[in-house]
Parts: structure tokens; C-alpha cells; sequence
């Protein structure tokens, strides 16, 4: 049952998004159901790097201009994310994520549970880890986004409502 799968991931995805529930739990959920396998891997990276949204795209340009100054911090997983910034000129070495774990066969067994980006607060750990410098704006869409500012690690939030709205975190986006 697919449609149920995925129906199942978005409610669970969206309480995460909005503090519903801890991202590590929700995380342990999804990875639960979804069982990922290496061999699905590549194929999911290409179907992603069809559906970078609009805005992004259109500012292609500008990614590649100030690709030294952009980190990707995400809660979703670098053998993703990785390959899709790298088409907007950023590096793999820019992106902070979660990680898989695998066996020694070389298959998916887990993902890295000390990995900070496993926790509510963890963006905002790996953002203060980076020690940037100069003035610090985080984009996104999810609590996890906006706690980076609130506890004190970017100067800025700004609320990415292209593919989802979030009101409760419109209030407290720069």
C-alpha cells in the first residue's frame, strides 16, 4: 500500500515540522517503515534532483555565486541532500545531515544516532559547531529551522513557505 506508506511519512514528517513530536522519534518511525535499501538510494537522488523547487532554481545563478558562504543544515540524509546541492555548485563538504549506518555488506542497517541532527535542537548545535562568521540567516520551514534562532546561532530566520506554510512559525520569521 504505497499511497498509505506515504500518507503515513507526511503525517509523521508534519508533527516533526511542527514540534509535535521529537525529530529523533519521528526519524526512528520513518526509518522503521520505510526500511530504505542501498539500491534505492540512487534512484531517490534522482527523483529529488528533478523536484528542487522553483525558487531555487530560478536563483541558480546566485547559489553558484555564493556557494562558499552556503550551508545545507538538514535533518534529512547527506546521501541525498549531497548530490542534489552539488547541482547548485555547492560541495558534499557543506552539507551537515544524518548519516546511514551500514553493515558490512554494504547495506543500509541504521542511521547514526549520535549524529546531533538526530535531536529537536540539533541544527542549532551544528550551526554554533561551524563558528561562522558575519551575519547568520537560516531558511527552511520547519521548528528545527527556527529554533537555530531562537536559541541564539543565526541572526535571522527566514520561513521557506513555497511548499508548506507553517503559521505557528510565520509569527517569529524575520
Amino acid at each position: 500500500e504505497p499511497d498509505g506508506l506515504v500518507k503515513k511519512i507526511e503525517v509523521l514528517t508534519c508533527k516533526a515540522m511542527q514540534g509535535e513530536i521529537s525529530f529523533q522519534k519521528v526519524l526512528q518511525q520513518r526509518f522503521e517503515l520505510l526500511q530504505p535499501k542501498k539500491r534505492q538510494v540512487e534512484k531517490l537522488v534522482k527523483t529529488l534532483q528533478g523536484q528542487v523547487t522553483q525558487s531555487v532554481l530560478r536563483h541558480k545563478e546566485w547559489f553558484y555565486k555564493m556557494a562558499r558562504r552556503i550551508w545545507v543544515v538538514s535533518g534529512g540524509f547527506e546521501e541525498f541532500i549531497g548530490p542534489v546541492v552539488e547541482n547548485l555548485g555547492l560541495s558534499k563538504t557543506q552539507v551537515r545531515a544524518n548519516r546511514f549506518v551500514y553493515d558490512h555488506k554494504g547495506e543500509i542497517v541504521g542511521f547514526d544516532r549520535d549524529n546531533p541532527l538526530v535531536k529537536n535542537e540539533g541544527k542549532a548545535q551544528v550551526v554554533k559547531d561551524l563558528k561562522l562568521k558575519g551575519k547568520v540567516v537560516m531558511v527552511g520551514d520547519g521548528m528545527s529551522d527556527w529554533l537555530v534562532k531562537t536559541l541564539g546561532e543565526a541572526d535571522e530566520f527566514w520561513l521557506m513557505t513555497e511548499n508548506v506554510r507553517r503559521e505557528s512559525l510565520a509569527e517569529g520569521a524575520d
